[in-house]
């Protein structure tokens, strides 16, 4: 955890941690609760790999319960040093009812929260809400074909943006545009 940056844990906490050596591919991480616990949860996942610096974590999505009209889905990641990096950020909701997700949260917005010019507090840096209304749609889709995300469907009310970003943290926010409640999907994903 200290060489990747994570906050310590505390002795003795039911915090579970897992340390594993990945091939390339596509990998899924559930959470759920012991014993039918529920609360939030926070899942992290770090490229701890310092021996093969051409190998790097492209992708990143998870999928939430949006149950109120004040809750966020939250993805914070990092830019390295190494230089700006080009991302594409999506919530989908409309979109997941394509593969049976019947609860799919109907119009979700996102808001890209950082720190530009070395600023002490949070600023919005570029929002979205309704993918292909606001002249970013033709970026969007070509951005997703080039990583291989699903296509959103022309007028749906998902979000997505394309942004270039320098180094440094990030957090991406996705709610509800309309106070509507359902699943949505918040992905990051890294251009070649």
């Amino acid at each position: 955890m200290a060489s990747t940056g994570a906050f310590d844990l505390p002795s003795g906490s039911k915090d579970p941690v897992l340390l594993k050596d990945v091939v390339p591919g596509q990998y899924s991480a559930i959470i759920t609760g012991v014993s039918a616990a529920s609360g939030e949860a926070l899942k992290e996942i770090y490229d701890a790999d310092t021996s093969t610096p051409t190998a790097r974590l492209v992708n990143v999505s998870t999928r939430g319960m949006l149950a109120t009209t004040s809750d966020l889905l939250i993805a914070g990641f990092v830019i390295s040093s190494e230089g700006s990096r080009t991302l594409l950020l999506r919530a989908v909701g409309h979109g997941l009812t394509a593969y049976g997700v019947g609860d799919a949260l109907a119009d979700p917005q996102i808001r890209l929260y950082g720190k530009p010019n070395g600023l002490a507090t949070d600023e919005i840096i570029a929002a979205n809400d309704d993918w292909n209304s606001d002249g970013g749609g033709t970026a969007a889709a070509a951005a997703a074909s080039l990583v291989g995300a699903f296509e959103l469907t022309q007028g749906s009310k998902d979000a997505a943006m394309v942004v270039t970003l320098p180094p440094g943290a990030y957090t991406l926010h996705a709610n509800s545009s309309q106070n509507g409640t359902g699943t949505t999907l918040i992905e990051v994903y890294v251009l070649p």
